[in-house]
């Protein structure tokens, strides 16, 4: 006797994800289609990103900028030879996206609109790959609908290397989704699923780990689930276990030392001012005194609250400057807990409303966002009062223990939120213990992305668990 409920849920399960996928590819057409349109719009800065223009090989004109300052967008660049070496992952996208970007104008010019096609191109595959590989068609969507909000895609029509760890995170919070869920974080080594999965994840730790430095934890946070979850119910010295173990240790070892010892873009003496100046100097009520604290002579306390290039600092005073340690830089914090208090209180406010406006190549232009924002409903929601995202972000955290204690039991892997949530705590002490309050709205893009993220796989969640107990309730009656 055939089930006739049993094949009605199945054709049911089967058209809702059919439609969740095709809306999911719509949201990725949309965004494509925004960022090829023109006026163009993308992010832009006075310095032209010649950290990553210079590696990729590419070269602009002298930046412009409207009646208020703002920077206005160039468009193109003029093509030429590439030094990856000395670039970040982004780098590496733009040359890629200017050596096949040819079709939006003459074959030795760059446009930017190729850039953010090259994204989405990455996007997309990286949406396909796992709908094929059986993930969740709601989740893929929610995530998606995140990752085409305006206030993130307007990054990828620019030479800032946050869309490149955005995209990173994007594909290993799905990936973790996909395979998180079989228990074991990636099958045993010889099986025919180990390579493509390793390769996919190498491919995309590599891409989120080189696109910034404090981005460079990315891979640390995702070795550190597998270890909790496939090492243990693997050993790590076996055929199974020891040749990941060493593969992955690479790719955790290798950002690191990039960044800090290797030829990684680096800006020590401006970073290093901003950290001081515009971190425990800046929030103290004795500006003077913390200097003194850190080494540093208390006369210099007139240039806190300015950016290194507001206040030119003297050649002594930078080498001072290099004395001071991450460690110090702590110590400054906690030996005045006002300063945390504020400091958290600023991260706050910007990780709910910070914002960065995108630029035009023309002035005075408006464009809708391509997508519902999922911008406007966090400042909707939390708008009121900003401190309120640190409980949201503790609530997570209470999720991830009532999980780990198996009190819950999640549909979605909770591996992906677990590395959402490490992402929205640790980025934003990272970002003002390494260059203080200075630039929070463009330092902070990547937390903000993970939280609504996260809130996104939490929604899902929801909606998942209340489906069921619909279901149930009518089977009942």
């Amino acid at each position: 006797m055939v089930d006739h409920s049993t094949k009605t849920n199945a054709h049911h399960g089967w058209v809702s994800r059919a439609v969740l996928v095709a809306a999911t590819l719509a949201l990725l057409w949309r965004a494509g289609a925004w960022l090829v349109a023109t006026p163009a719009v993308g992010m832009a800065d006075r310095g032209d990103y010649y950290r990553v223009a210079k590696p990729a090989g590419i070269f602009g004109s002298t930046p412009r900028v409207d009646e208020l300052g703002r920077p206005i967008l160039q468009r193109t660049y003029t093509r030429g030879r590439s030094r990856l070496e000395r670039g970040a992952t982004s780098a590496s996208v733009v040359a890629l996206a200017a050596k096949h970007g040819s079709a939006f104008g003459p074959s030795k010019a760059f446009d930017i609109r190729a850039l953010g096609v090259t994204y989405v191109v990455i996007a997309s595959s990286i949406v396909g790959t796992l709908l094929l590989a059986g993930a969740h068609a709601g989740l893929c969507f929610a995530l998606t609908w995140v990752l085409v909000d305006s206030s993130y895609l307007a990054y990828w029509n620019s030479l800032y290397s946050e869309p490149a760890a955005i995209v990173a995170l994007f594909g290993i919070t799905l990936w973790l989704s996909r395979w998180g869920r079989d228990g074991a974080m990636l099958p045993a080594l010889g099986t025919k699923r180990m390579l493509p999965q390793f390769a996919a994840l190498l491919t995309l730790l590599s891409l989120g780990g080189f696109s910034r430095a404090a981005m460079a934890l990315l891979p640390c946070l995702v070795v550190l689930l597998i270890a909790l979850r496939w090492f243990r119910v693997r050993p790590v010295i076996s055929s199974s276990g020891i040749v990941p173990c060493v593969l992955l240790g690479a790719v955790v070892l290798a950002p690191a030392l990039y960044f800090s010892v290797g030829a990684g873009p680096r800006f020590q003496r401006i970073n290093a001012f901003n950290a001081v100046f515009l971190g425990p100097v800046a929030l103290s009520d004795d500006p003077a005194g913390a200097l003194r604290s850190l080494g540093l002579p208390g006369s210099a306390a007139s240039l806190s609250e300015k950016s290194y290039f507001e206040a030119d600092p003297s050649p002594d005073l930078e080498r001072d400057l290099s004395h001071v340690s991450f460690g110090d830089r702590v110590l400054a914090y906690a030996r005045e807990p006002v300063t945390v208090l504020r400091a958290s209180q600023v991260l706050a406010r910007q990780l709910v409303e910070g914002d960065v406006l995108p630029n035009y190549e023309v002035r005075d232009v408006s464009r809708p966002a391509p997508a519902p924002s999922f911008h406007w409903m966090r400042r909707a929601v939390l708008g009121v009062y900003p401190p309120l995202v640190w409980g949201a972000i503790v609530a997570m955290g209470v999720f991830l223990w009532l999980v780990a204690t198996r009190r819950v039991r999640p549909v979605i892997a909770p591996d992906a939120v677990a590395l959402l949530w490490t992402v929205c705590v640790t980025q934003p002490f990272i970002s003002v213990l390494g260059d203080g309050l200075y630039g929070l709205g463009r330092h902070l893009v990547v937390a903000r992305y993970a939280f609504d993220s996260a809130c996104a796989i939490l929604l899902v969640e929801a909606c998942v668990h209340l489906a069921r107990l619909v279901r149930r309730r009518g089977a009942r009656s």
